[in-house]
């Protein structure tokens, strides 16, 4: 099926040869009112600034249909190219004449060059216009009329709508700073002379190949290689969620560097030359020139659709772009898929020939030296090892024979298992043959049993494993040996939680569980031994590959799906008894470990029990474990946090606690014993005991699971001073007691507020928090008997910091303060000063989908309210407020972020005690809450 991303020139070379010049359709638009006539008296430069404003806009306009109506990349850009010489031609030779009558514009000293992409001919809609005005003499002899007469025209180019970055030099300026800086090098690779003198553009061409580029081609391949090597520690992966067009992985950039290599290695602007260098096949380039073709398409849709321009293909301009281009499909989440899917084939196969064409350019250096003058013991450091029909030299494993997997089907695994054991990656030519050999990968070659063999000893090997499925997957044997995983490849996972698509992060969850078996970070000391304690890594491996081939399925609960497609693989490999049992279990409950932690309250120990029932024994928790850290890192590093881990630790510990105790686990937690109340006392002394036993029996049995000395300490304490405050004859019963204390390694610090029960109190907090840039991970409501509430909160800084600041604490307890003094307190001025201030990355609100659910059925003694919005500031006080005024309590919360946006758990109960069960008020729970994500308090 043809790609609706690709336009109607489809990135073919003949078909843009063969199109009418855009320049002399230009000059017929213009017409000779608005061209440059020596017969013709100069026009004042504010008329010629207003004319050619309205000439480009008129043009840009004619430029936007013509994207709209399905040209390709290339057209547009060579036209928006062609329309900004004829700008510049004119415009340049009027001001010339206006400041010198009567001469001729061959005695002008300066040259006009176009430089980068627009030197190339190729120049999207907002993309800026990079000039150099040459000169044939030093720069310090410019004539003054020269001199005002750019400085008079590069405003009159802004006026008219261009953005124009401009330098002035000599010839030998300009060789001095190309040798001098990279991009200033990579620019004149591709300068083109709009109008001057040719004399002076060649010269300057001859000196910059002089002195610039001969006898300098290793040391310009390297800096391509570093370029590259940049750009992948930046972007990581050509497979983001949301990726930059034009310098991400596969993007404009690497296109630039293949033209910039072939300039730099044959001396021509022409890619034809790595076809009869050998270096890339017709068939590779024709792939490339499609993904550039694409590449400037999809650019030209995000500069006409934002304003300012922009190369980010966000979630939004997804949505834009997938309509704009016709994807057919009824809902906008599948056009996007479906859109990014060519996306990412494109541009990897973009990614991947540039690799090729560096490794074998690099390999071709190593050959040439090997033939030249290499000493004799620096050839015996890289001999050549032969085995199994395959040869080792310097890194790469290569075939010794054409007939190598024909004679051996089995081999094409094989393959990749000598490269993980001799640390070998695949050359270009093996690489070749392995994707000739195709048709070998069949249903004969899946159920061979040696195959399968090797298959395991791969995944076997921890450590080692995510390297040689990488170079499986590029080689594209991977997803042919498992179709399940292949259905993957390019797959966007729509979620706004996710980073990539699934099939890369489906790669890099092995990459994560690699780092395990050699990581020497203290803070995953724990999980290296859970990890050498599994007795089957084979099992947790390939779990991780099929946990989420259910996506490709587009079921509503894609672990079903993958279920069902694990079970097929176990056919298939032959996987039997207890590993087929842990492998389905793992692929079926890849998600139950992460919202258990994140959305259910892991202090309650009913929790604790139900998850046990799940996991059924500690080897499948251990595993689980283990794969729910690996999942969750490799979905989004930025969104893993210390408070994550530490909610997924607690729920692991209770679990194994439930095991240890039995049934007597949560009678035991709903309530104080002995050794916490003894350890109270001990710790606040003997004369407190009184006051201790009160507090431990005012207390809900909710609040003793999980509570240490030291908390019950503080909070008899807090209380004490609570009380002693309001018998004061001059006290405040409204006042509030704060405390704040840090959680090392937790990234957060715990606020603990002693006051009387009252409604709003807890909106209040959330107020005060919020009007102070502080973002709520957790909230624990909890109210004696004599009606003293107990509550705590886990926040930190919007940068997920402890809040450690004593001036912050004291403010927001002022506010707080100030906030009971009154019946009602207004906090939305506040938080609204407060997001204009605010680095919290907060997303487009059409990026995803926000709801409101509410559960009766979650916990037996309360009502859960499950939200999912656009994280903000103040985003829990506008919901808290609305459960204040509907006479309901919160009775604790967990707070999650994933990526901008809120996954938030209220657990409530009515005013009066028990759930919400009347249909009619959980309806109006939900509508207002709802309203509330669309209508934030933080707005004006």
């Amino acid at each position: 099926m043809t790609d609706r991303v690709q336009g109607t020139s489809g990135g073919r070379s003949d078909q843009r040869e063969a199109a009418e010049d855009p320049l002399e359709k230009l000059r017929t638009h213009a017409g000779q009112a608005l061209l440059y006539c020596p017969e013709r008296r100069p026009r004042p430069a504010a008329e010629l600034g207003s004319i050619y404003k309205r000439f480009l806009k008129i043009e840009q306009h004619r430029l936007r249909f013509l994207h709209n109506g399905g040209a390709g990349g290339v057209e547009v850009c060579r036209r928006r190219s062609a329309l900004c010489d004829l700008v510049l031609d004119n415009l340049f030779k009027e001001s010339f004449a206006r400041l010198h009558p009567g001469r001729d514009f061959e005695d002008c000293p300066a040259q006009l060059v176009a430089l980068g992409g627009y030197g190339r001919g190729l120049l999207n809609p907002g993309s800026d216009v990079d000039l150099l005005f040459l000169l044939a003499s030093p720069v310090r002899r410019l004539p003054a009329e020269t001199k005002q007469m750019i400085e008079q025209i590069i405003p009159l180019l802004w006026d008219a709508g261009l953005k124009v970055s401009h330098t002035v030099w000599d010839v030998k300026e300009a060789v001095r700073r190309s040798l001098a800086d990279d991009r200033t090098l990579t620019s004149f690779l591709e300068a083109r002379l709009i109008l001057g003198r040719a004399a002076v553009f060649e010269g300057l061409q001859e000196m910059f190949e002089r002195q610039c580029l001969k006898g300098r081609q290793r040391e310009n391949l390297d800096r391509r290689r570093q370029d590259l090597d940049q750009r992948r520690g930046k972007h990581r992966t050509v497979f983001l969620q949301e990726p930059n067009v034009k310098g991400g992985c596969g993007g404009l950039r690497d296109y630039h560097n293949l033209i910039w290599l072939a300039r730099l290695q044959f001396g021509a602007n022409d890619l034809e030359e790595f076809v009869r260098a050998g270096v890339l096949s017709a068939a590779d380039l024709r792939e490339v020139e499609r993904a550039h073709d694409l590449l400037l398409r999809v650019r030209n849709g995000l500069h006409f659709a934002s304003r300012p321009p922009t190369d980010v293909l966000t979630l939004r301009l997804q949505g834009v772009l997938a309509t704009q281009f016709g994807y057919p499909q009824a809902n906008i989440l599948r056009r996007c898929e479906e859109f990014m899917r060519d996306y990412y084939r494109h541009t990897r196969q973009l990614y991947l020939h540039l690799g090729k064409v560096l490794e074998r350019l690099k390999i071709a250096e190593l050959e040439e030296d090997d033939r030249g003058l290499m000493s004799f013991l620096a050839r015996r450091r890289q001999p050549r090892e032969a085995f199994d029909g395959f040869e080792s030299w310097q890194g790469r494993l290569y075939a010794q024979s054409k007939d190598l997997f024909r004679e051996d089907p089995v081999r094409i695994m094989r393959a990749f298992q000598h490269a993980q054991q001799r640390q070998l990656v695949m050359s270009p030519d093996l690489s070749e043959l392995i994707r000739e050999s195709y048709p070998l990968i069949n249903r004969t070659f899946r159920y061979n049993r040696k195959v399968c063999r090797v298959f395991e000893a791969i995944l076997a090997r921890p450590g080692e494993v995510y390297r040689t499925l990488k170079q499986m997957h590029r080689v594209g044997v991977l997803g042919r040996y498992l179709p399940e995983f292949g259905a993957l490849t390019c797959l966007v996972q729509h979620e706004f939680f996710h980073r990539y698509t699934a099939d890369y992060h489906t790669l890099l969850c092995t990459a994560k569980l690699d780092e395990l078996a050699g990581s020497d970070r203290t803070e995953v000391v724990f999980f290296q031994e859970l990890f050498r304690s599994i007795e089957d890594p084979f099992v947790l491996y390939l779990a991780l590959l099929l946990h989420d081939t259910g996506r490709a399925e587009n079921v509503r609960l894609h672990s079903d799906a993958s279920t069902i497609l694990a079970s097929r693989v176990c056919r298939r490999l032959q996987i039997r008894g207890d590993r087929r049992r842990l492998l389905l279990f793992l692929v079926d409950h890849h998600l139950t470990f992460w919202r258990t932690a994140t959305t259910k309250n892991v202090d309650d120990p009913e929790t604790a029990t139900e998850f046990a029932g799940v996991v059924r024994n500690k080897r499948n928790l251990d595993a689980l474990y283990l794969f729910t850290l690996v999942d969750s890192r490799a979905t989004n590093e930025e969104a893993w946090s210390d408070w994550k881990a530490q909610l997924m630790h607690q729920l692991y510990t209770s679990t194994l606690l439930y095991w240890e105790k039995g049934a007597s686990f949560r009678l035991e937690a709903g309530q104080p014993d002995e050794m916490l109340r003894e350890g109270v006392v001990r710790k606040l002394g003997e004369s407190h005991r009184e006051e201790v036993d009160a507090h431990l029996r005012l207390m809900p049995p909710r609040y003793f699971p999980f509570r240490k000395v030291g908390q019950v300490a503080l909070h008899v304490q807090m209380a004490h001073e609570f009380i002693e405050r309001c018998l004061e004859p001059a006290g405040d019963p409204l006042a509030a007691i704060l405390h704040w204390s840090k959680r090392e390694g937790g990234g957060y610090s715990e606020l603990t507020v002693v006051t009387w029960n009252r409604p709003f109190l807890v909106a209040r907090v959330a107020g005060a928090l919020a009007a102070h840039e502080m973002n709520i991970l957790s909230a624990d409501i909890f109210s004696r008997d004599d009606d003293i509430a107990v509550d705590f909160f886990r926040v930190c800084t919007t940068d997920f910091m402890p809040v450690t600041a004593p001036s912050t604490q004291r403010s927001i307890g002022r506010m707080l303060e100030q906030s009971l003094e009154v019946e009602r307190f207004d906090f939305r001025p506040l938080i609204q000063k407060a997001c204009t201030r605010s680095v919290l990355n907060v997303r487009e609100t059409g990026a995803f989908p926000q709801r409101v659910h509410v559960d009766n059925r979650a916990d037996r003694r309360t009502t859960l309210v499950e939200v999912q919005a656009v994280d903000r500031l103040g985003l829990l006080y506008d919901l808290l407020e609305i459960v204040d005024r509907l006479d309901l309590e919160l009775v604790s919360a967990r707070i999650a972020t994933e990526n901008g946006a809120a996954l938030d758990s209220l657990w409530l109960v009515r005013r009066l005690g028990g759930k919400i069960i009347e249909p009619a008020e959980q309806e109006k729970l939900q509508t207002q809450l709802e309203r509330a994500l669309t209508n934030p308090a933080g707005k004006a």
